[in-house]
């Protein structure tokens, strides 16, 4: 597993591309920004690891397991998507369209008065705790199914892109329900926390 999540975290930090399901751009971003959040990973072409290496690192679930793992894995999904599991008691979603309205309030805010070196210091702070909460995404999820992860040996276990990995050669692969709900919220995810890091270099910059 430590050789996987080596090449998924040499493979985030080289992969761009296009994303245009979740743009709900603020209208204070200017032209440059808007470019930078439509060149967000295009998270449904992506693959976490080369197509050559998925035989090496991708566990595959045995024909006669795949329907009992449909079933397992789309309860996992359903509590995952729809029950109250943040810290906040809120559901992952919720909690990223709460982070979307409240960063461009901060950002908003800011603009009003961008020379208050203070208050641009604790506007930094409370993006920072954004991003940071939103950073635990992968380890949630995967930490919320791992029953289902142990019970068919798969292996995966909580870090970077573990939640895109968990997606693309297991969800989707093997056509679970609430797949389309679970790109909704990565994406939504990738939008989110791309933004607000717009935000945070901004205010930085006045500081």
């Amino acid at each position: 597993m430590k050789k996987i999540f080596l090449v998924l975290f040499i493979l985030i930090l080289t992969s761009l591309s296009t994303f245009a399901e979740y743009k709900p751009i603020p209208n204070h971003l200017n032209k440059i920004d808007f470019e930078i959040l439509t060149k967000i990973r295009d998270l449904d072409n992506y693959e976490p690891v080369p197509e050559a290496l998925q035989d090496e690192y991708v566990k595959k679930i045995p024909e006669n397991l795949i329907n009992n793992f449909r079933l397992d894995a789309s309860k996992g999904l359903k509590h995952i998507l729809y029950d109250k599991i943040t810290y906040n008691n809120k559901t992952l979603k919720q909690m990223l369209f709460d982070f979307n309205k409240k960063s461009d309030s901060i950002y908003q805010e800011y603009l009003n008065n961008p020379q208050n070196n203070e208050q641009n210091k604790i506007f930094i702070e409370q993006l920072k705790e954004m991003n940071g909460t939103i950073s635990l995404y992968p380890d949630t999820i995967i930490e919320q199914i791992q029953p289902y992860i142990k019970k068919y040996n798969l292996e995966l276990e909580p870090g970077t892109e573990s939640d895109i990995f968990l997606y693309k050669y297991y969800i989707e692969r093997y056509q679970v329900d609430y797949s389309d709900k679970l790109m909704d919220l990565l994406k939504a995810k990738e939008y989110v926390y791309s933004k607000i890091n717009i935000y945070i270099l901004k205010i930085s910059d006045k500081i």
